[in-house]
Order: structure tokens, then sequence, then C-alpha cells
């Protein structure tokens, strides 16, 4: 896999974040989301450039894309701020 990635490692270092948390808990969606896009990103061959182009019509791994943005999009509403908990409270 690409190390070098900025837009990957930002979306793995989301969830990771979220998971190991204690203030923060991700939904099922937000896991189930972030699975998708592991497996299309791993089914692509690991292919960086899922960004070029506008989604799931087009662009070279348009599967990943849209699993990209999928998850990207849901943290806003998947995530929620808690008192308290241990890390991964909420994983699946």
């Amino acid at each position: 896999m690409c190390t070098a990635h900025e837009e990957t490692i930002a979306l793995l270092n989301t969830h990771a974040g979220v998971k190991a948390s204690i203030t923060q808990v991700g939904s099922e969606k937000f896991y189930a989301l972030f699975t998708e896009f592991i497996n299309a990103f791993e089914d692509s061959g690991y292919n960086t450039e899922y960004l070029k182009g506008t989604g799931t019509a087009t662009g070279p791994a348009p599967r990943v894309n849209s699993a990209f943005w999928a998850f990207m999009r849901c943290v806003k509403d998947e995530v929620r701020v808690v008192e308290r908990g241990a890390p991964g409270e909420a994983s699946v």
C-alpha cells in the first residue's frame, strides 16, 4: 500500500482517532462505511488515483471514490461525543 497518499492517510487517521477515543463514539454506519472503503481500496489494488473523476460514473476507481466520500461525509453525523467511555467503546 502506498504510504504517501495524504487523503488515504487522513481517512485512516479519522477512523483510528474515533476508535481509540474515550470522548467520541462512531456509529455502526461509521464503521460499515470504513469497511466498505477498505474493501474497495483493496479490490482496486490500492489504486491511489481514486479521487480523480467525479464519483461513481468516472475516474479510475469509482467504487473507491464513492466509498471514500461516503465515509468522509458521514463523520459529522455518525460520530458522537460521549462523556465517559473506553477506547473503541462502540466498535463493531
